[in-house]
């Protein structure tokens, strides 16, 4: 098969669409990410799904517990495409490949000392939220390093799930850049690899004409 990078393929998509693949590349995170646990209500995944994108995180893990999240595309808008989602069944496995890539796990906690704006994100950090009801379970507030609460100055103690993760994704993603004096923690490998996905997610039915220049290339 022709190589995602194969220049036919980029010449099927506008020049102005690879100027906005790059300007979105070059402020990715990696260095930053979320962990959803057992979160019910498809319609508030999804919600943060979208903004884990709009902020330029490119990395989210699931721990489902019970239902298979399947995102809703009235409210992703689709955006769920160009990031890494990653599943886990259980938050024990979901914590120890967040260690592998050298995140630490910080858990959302009313109790807590730490708060949000105090938070040091130059150290690679993944920022945990449990359920819209119980909030996270006993075991990963167990197994966390950490944990932190987003300053209140009302009468209301707790914010919706897709708020909370809104204030603490776009608060974590400046802060990590202003530590860092960059826009974007990608490794260069990962970020041609991101290069070619997003390429082909680009070009329309990108799957049937890497096909056919294949069958192009055995016919010569």
């Amino acid at each position: 098969m022709t190589a995602p990078g194969d220049p036919r393929l980029l010449a099927m998509v506008s020049e102005r669409r690879l100027e906005r693949l790059e300007a979105v590349l070059s402020q990715r995170l990696v260095g930053l990410t979320l962990l959803l646990e057992d979160v019910h209500d498809p319609q508030n995944m999804s919600a943060c799904l979208r903004t884990a994108e709009a902020m330029g995180l490119q990395d989210v893990h699931v721990v489902e517990l019970g239902v298979h999240f399947k995102p809703n595309p009235r409210i992703t808008q689709g955006c769920d495409k160009w990031l890494d989602v990653s599943r886990h069944t259980d938050v024990d496995a979901a914590v120890a490949t967040l260690r592998q890539t050298g995140h630490r796990v910080l858990v959302t906690a009313l109790d807590a000392t730490d708060t949000l704006d105090t938070l040091d994100f130059a150290q690679p950090t993944c920022l945990a939220f449990g359920n819209e009801k119980a909030g996270v379970t006993h075991r990963l507030r167990e197994l966390a390093d950490g944990t932190f609460k987003i300053p209140m100055m009302g009468f209301v103690q707790s914010f919706n799930l897709s708020v909370a993760v809104g204030i603490c994704a776009y608060a974590a993603a400046t802060a990590r850049r202003h530590a860092l004096g960059c826009a974007s923690d990608l490794p260069a490998e990962r970020r041609a690899t991101l290069h070619e996905r997003w390429v082909r997610l680009a070009c329309e039915h990108s799957e049937a004409v890497l096909a056919e220049l294949s069958r192009r290339d055995a016919d010569t």
